[in-house]
């Protein structure tokens, strides 16, 4: 069997948290890719750390682990979705969602693909299908 690198996410961008979720998600396919996962938890953890960038730890700093907790992976990083993760305005995030009109020289797509992002936010549970569906008639 051929063995390739795989390379991990860039550095995570601290004034960005909105990404946070699209970033983990990203190291978490490297994780697996790179058989990571199957590492012991110290270097998990490390490589964690290493890859998010060092300012990274004067965020560790804040969210005030026991070392414990700073050295299980899954811990680690429920905690950084807590601090990361922004709450959001569901009406906000509604009003975002039906208001979104499909641009000039915009592909289907592409419109399609902004609306799902946008859906996302906003806890529409299992009438998702319908409010897509509505807002894909209406637009």
């Amino acid at each position: 069997m051929e063995h390739f690198q795989v390379t991990p996410p860039p550095k995570f961008d601290l004034t960005k948290p909105e990404e946070w979720p699209k970033w983990i998600r990203h190291f978490e396919k490297f994780r697996i890719a790179s058989g990571l996962e199957l590492q012991p938890e110290e270097t998990q953890v490390n490589t964690l750390i290493y890859t998010m960038g060092d300012k990274v730890e004067d965020v560790i700093i804040l969210l005030r682990l026991s070392a414990q907790e700073a050295s299980e992976y899954n811990t680690l990083k429920a905690k950084l979705d807590e601090h990361f993760i922004v709450r959001r305005n569901v009406i906000f995030e509604s009003t975002k969602f039906n208001q979104r009109q499909q641009e000039a020289g915009e592909s289907a797509d592409s419109f399609i693909m902004a609306l799902c992002c946008l859906a996302e936010h906003c806890s529409y549970g299992q009438l998702h299908s319908e409010m897509m569906r509505d807002n894909l008639l209406l637009a």
